[in-house]
């Protein structure tokens, strides 16, 4: 008779490396008014499919009510018409998005899906927090990256990384200027040993357990890295990924005078990559709003689909 602990172990799936298979069971997908948004749907449709996850699409709308004023008219306290009008508006866009995302959603009728709509009340105040308590409850969230030409959208580059921040979830972001018909075949994972990384590379596991090759690199900012990577960097973070299942090929990066964020690009370049694995705010948020920083440079000339964590 098999005892309920074997049972278990017998319905545990395994993967071709002879490991249990490892999975994203629910992703957040972020819908907004964005041209890009039927390209990233049909990502995260097509990531579900591949992971057997639960996709939830959330439209989070935060209206403007002082839309219909003249352009350098003054803003005024709105009047219940306002308010109805600007309501009324965004639940026919909102109707008019899921009926795009059910029709895209069935060409994967094995995927489960769900829909959910949150509309907002003072603009530039609830975006983040609202995708964030979302976020608390899915493995993954997907988001596109800020396009500045697109006149409704209501996220700022700064968005998917204070997303992960508040709800310690990772966030995929998506570039605005390609359409990436795979993501997560041909890794580059950026390794500094921080906590962020740390956290990166745990979240990233069912990506790079399915990647054709995995590239670990570390950045060399000018100063010796034996103190925080170990007398042979990057070796543990490799026998780590290894335990997974994960073979992985680790390289040192020169800046060569580039910024850390420009030698990370030019590594993705080079590895032909679809997608970059990050952690985010590696020094402190506040330093990176004040002066800049590799997570806003990376949010704002992504070349390729971006994984990052805090």
């Amino acid at each position: 008779r098999h005892t309920a602990a074997a049972d278990r172990r017998e319905t545990v799936p395994i993967n071709n490396r002879g490991i249990a298979s490892m999975n994203y069971a629910s992703v957040l997908l972020h819908i907004e008014d964005s041209s890009h948004r039927p390209a990233l749907t049909d990502v995260a449709l097509a990531l579900c499919s591949e992971h057997d996850a639960f996709l939830t699409a959330l439209h989070v709308y935060i209206p403007d009510y002082h839309s219909h004023l003249p352009r350098g008219g003054y803003p005024v306290a709105q009047s219940p018409e306002s308010v109805q009008r600007a309501e009324a508006q965004a639940k026919q866009r909102d109707a008019r998005f899921e009926a795009d995302f059910d029709k895209r959603a069935r060409r994967f009728p094995a995927t489960q899906t769900e829909w959910r709509f949150h509309l907002g009340e003072l603009a530039e105040t609830h975006l983040a927090p609202t995708l964030a308590l979302h976020a608390q409850c899915a493995d993954l969230v997907i988001m596109g990256q800020h396009d500045g030409h697109d006149r409704y959208s209501q996220t700022t580059y700064d968005t998917p990384a204070v997303v992960a921040l508040a709800s310690a979830r990772p966030v995929l972001v998506l570039p605005h200027n390609r359409h990436f018909q795979t993501v997560g075949r041909r890794i580059v994972l950026a390794w500094d040993a921080s906590v962020e990384a740390t956290r990166m590379t745990s979240a990233v596991l069912p990506m790079l357990a399915r990647a054709e090759s995995v590239d670990v690199v570390m950045v060399n900012e000018g100063k010796t890295m034996t103190p925080a990577l170990g007398d042979a960097p990057g070796a543990d973070i490799a026998l780590y990924l290894a335990r997974h299942g994960v073979e992985v090929t680790v390289r040192q990066l020169e800046r060569h005078g580039s910024s850390v964020a420009e030698t990370l690009l030019s590594a993705l370049s080079e590895r032909d990559a679809d997608l970059l694995c990050a952690g985010a705010y590696g020094h402190s948020r506040l330093r990176e709003i004040a002066f800049g920083g590799v997570t806003f440079d990376l949010m704002r000339y992504m070349t390729v689909p971006t994984l990052i964590a805090c």
